[in-house]
């Protein structure tokens, strides 16, 4: 039986207790699919390939949703990444600070990032 990429997504999300819920697990793997097929971050980016069935601009409300309500399990989440990247590859680690505008308010994040020098993940 052949299995979508989605499903697949789904299987390695229920493996670690990153989400409680089934919706938010569903949510998740199409947002990882949607923000591989538009190969940005942005919200308003990433909306355009999430669900095609609704507006894009529901799209984008319930990215935002999503960010502000859910509460993840970074612990699980850094797991996760360990098991995706193969032990013996060598895996660099980046820093990055970035800052985001939401309107008057300014946000500063400090991201760490791992990479394989094919893959790049956000880590933390």
């Amino acid at each position: 039986m052949r299995y979508s990429l989605t499903n697949e997504i789904k299987k390695l999300i229920d493996r670690f207790p990153i989400l409680s819920h089934l919706s938010r697990k569903k949510f998740l793997a199409m947002y990882i699919l949607a923000l591989i097929n538009s190969r940005n971050v942005q919200f308003c980016e990433t909306a355009n390939h999430l669900n095609p069935k609704v507006k894009n601009e529901s799209n984008e409300v319930r990215i935002q949703d999503f960010y502000r309500e859910v509460h993840l399990d970074f612990d699980q989440i850094a797991l996760l990444f360990f098991c995706i990247f193969p032990s013996f590859q060598k895996l660099d680690i980046v820093i990055d600070h970035t800052e985001w505008d939401f309107g008057s308010y300014q946000c500063n994040i400090l991201m760490l990032v791992i990479s394989n020098r094919t893959l790049t993940l956000p880590f933390y």
